[in-house]
């Protein structure tokens, strides 16, 4: 969702960000706040639309009605107000599901001014509405924009097995080991051991070896 954004917005990986909305129960959107937009440049993104509108109040919230699960949340952020350019003049906490994500939070000191900056966060929705919400410290809360993607629960674990040296092989010297690895949701990375203790660094890169 584009907060404060009139209408939908297509950013450059042909993803849809709807206008902002007033939430309805069955759907989702903000309760409470006030958009603003500028029509400045937007550093570090090449979708700057999407920064270039926020909502802002003293507290305010979106609600985003989702089955129970599990969810990644990701805010974005920029400072687009002239009068909040300087650190501490606009200081806020946000929290998802009641959990503390953002403490005195402070988009300039971290990005500066109209600069794009995102926070990811992973949460669990039990009672079928994911609530994020914004409280002032000094000045006004904001948020620019705000991505919700459900994250499928990895209930199958990954299946690994040695390439290199082959099995029952004797080996002396220094010897490379590689291995195969597959999960159904992704793998990450391989990590080797010997009598449980690592080989070197968590290999993230496929073909994985050590």
């Amino acid at each position: 969702i584009d907060s404060g954004g009139a209408s939908n917005y297509v950013d450059g990986s042909g993803n849809t960000w709807v206008s902002d909305r007033v939430y309805t129960s069955g759907s989702f959107g903000y309760v409470g706040g006030n958009a603003f937009s500028t029509s400045s440049a937007i550093a570090n993104t090449n979708d700057d639309q999407l920064y270039q509108t926020n909502r802002y109040a003293t507290s305010f919230e979106y609600r985003f009605d989702v089955p129970a699960g599990n969810y990644q949340a990701t805010l974005k952020f920029a400072e687009i107000l002239s009068q909040s350019f300087g650190v501490g003049l606009r200081v806020f906490n946000v929290s998802i599901e009641n959990v503390p994500v953002l403490v005195n939070y402070d988009i300039y000191a971290e990005a500066g001014a109209n600069t794009a900056t995102d926070k990811i966060f992973n949460t669990t929705v039990a009672d079928g509405t994911l609530n994020i919400r914004f409280a002032v410290v000094k000045s006004r809360a904001a948020v620019n924009a705000i991505e919700v993607l459900s994250i499928a629960q990895d209930t199958m674990p990954p299946t690994v097995f040695i390439t290199n040296p082959a099995n029952s092989a004797t080996v002396n010297g220094l010897v490379t080991v590689s291995a195969n690895a597959s999960d159904n949701i992704g793998v990450a990375g391989v990590q080797f051991l010997l009598d449980w203790v690592n080989l070197g660094a968590e290999d993230t890169t496929f073909p994985y070896s050590t």
